[in-house]
């Protein structure tokens, strides 16, 4: 929104309703929100209520089903998440890695890092769902990550 009230450029609904002033719906418990550095696009880390914490990437207008569907749910009426944990890890902070990164493998880059409250562990996302631990935990659980200016998490 904007300060007056009205739909910012390139909100998706233009509604003059209050109710409609919302880049995408459905979600749940969001905690972690990230831009890509180098694709621009919006990311999401969002706790289920006992299952299905999910990875999103978010689309303007895009519905991700929440209360109706958690989780993968292949219904064409909502967008399936990136990755949805069966278990709960309880997503934390999310973080991109840039295209440019020469700390981070090649694999690494235009995906995404999340860290999991529950256990510590901190994930590699893939844009295609695949997920590979990048750092085992062990120190408590993880609420945070950023990227600092020399490129590391």
């Amino acid at each position: 929104m904007n300060t007056d009230g009205s739909a910012a450029p390139g909100n998706p609904f233009s509604s003059s309703t209050n109710a409609l002033k919302v880049y995408s719906l459905g979600h749940r418990n969001s905690f972690g929100l990230a831009f890509h550095p180098s694709t621009g696009q919006l990311w999401e880390s969002e706790n289920g209520p006992s299952d299905n914490d999910e990875i999103n990437r978010i689309d303007a207008g895009g519905n991700y089903g929440w209360p109706l569907v958690g989780g993968i749910t292949n219904n064409p009426s909502y967008r399936n998440p990136t990755v949805a944990f069966n278990s709960v890890i309880a997503p934390t902070g999310i973080v991109g890695i840039p295209s440019i990164s020469s700390i981070y493998p090649y694999s690494y880059r235009d995906n995404v890092f999340v860290a999991a409250f529950n256990t510590g562990i901190m994930r590699l996302v893939a844009t295609d769902g695949t997920t590979n631990v990048v750092y085992p935990g062990g120190v408590g659980g993880l609420l945070s990550l950023m990227l600092s200016a020399n490129g590391y998490v």
